[in-house]
């Protein structure tokens, strides 16, 4: 169902599945070490990736929050009601703010436990989307150390080595929610 939306809102489909695939390389490299999640947590990422940008049917200005009110108005049978709100959170704050109680009334109004997903999983989300801005697909797999002050992420690569300026520029999520520095380096194989 959600690949039939990706059609019909005529997504960038190539740069969703990229970051899908992103997403849930970082999801893997991370859960165990930064966060302790299950498949369900996961699908919501990999979800969230495939629909982040289609608010871009509305408006390219606004695509992330139109991203969040589209996803929250979809019935989709993957996922229900109460999930749809996680992956349509996850979806908002992959561009632009931070997810904040007091200036975002839809994300105050998740009950705490979406809060903690969303909170933990939306910086993953909008790196992956970062990882992605050189769209050439070089990146073949991503290992993580975590230490008390840093996330150091090693992105293992094939052919040249990845432009990593949209990358270091989207880390800023992940680094408040964890307050920890995000560090990429790459592995060319």
């Amino acid at each position: 169902m959600i690949d039939d939306i990706v059609k019909k809102y005529n997504i960038r489909i190539s740069h969703s599945n990229q970051v899908k695939t992103y997403a849930l390389m970082l999801f893997d490299a991370l859960n165990g070490k930064l966060f302790d999640f299950g498949v369900k947590e996961r699908e919501y990422l990999a979800a969230a990736a495939l629909l982040h940008d289609i608010g871009y049917h509305i408006d390219r200005k606004s695509h992330h929050k139109n991203s969040l009110n589209m996803i929250l108005e979809m019935d989709f049978d993957e996922f229900s009601a109460y999930e749809r709100a996680i992956i349509a959170h996850l979806a908002r704050y992959h561009r632009s703010s931070f997810p904040d109680e007091a200036k975002h009334k839809r994300f105050a109004a998740l009950d705490e436990v979406q809060k903690d997903v969303v909170m933990k999983l939306c910086g993953v989300l909008r790196l992956a989307d970062g990882l992605d801005k050189p769209q050439k697909n070089l990146i073949t797999g991503i290992e993580a150390e975590i230490d008390e002050n840093s996330i150091n992420l090693t992105l293992r690569t094939v052919g040249f080595m990845p432009k990593l300026a949209m990358a270091k520029q989207k880390k800023d999520l992940l680094e408040f929610v964890y307050k920890k520095t995000v560090n990429l380096s790459c592995k060319k194989l």
